[in-house]
């Protein structure tokens, strides 16, 4: 994720933003994960595209919406 938001944002992978932005969607990906653990009637792909909308809106009231 990190070298992908470098080549977006045309910066050098190893600069800050590029990192901080693959660390949060990573983050928001093992929040799903742990919620579709202790949710037998989740789905994970439902939860996985839940998190990065929640994450990319800034989790806004809009997002909040499954």
């Amino acid at each position: 994720m990190a070298e992908f938001a470098a080549r977006r944002l045309n910066r050098p992978e190893s600069d800050l933003l590029p990192r901080l932005i693959g660390s949060t969607v990573l983050a928001a990906c093992v929040a799903a994960y742990e919620q579709w653990l202790t949710d037998e009637d989740a789905d994970l792909c439902g939860l996985l595209d839940l998190a990065i909308r929640q994450l990319a809106a800034g989790y806004g009231e809009s997002a909040l919406r499954a």
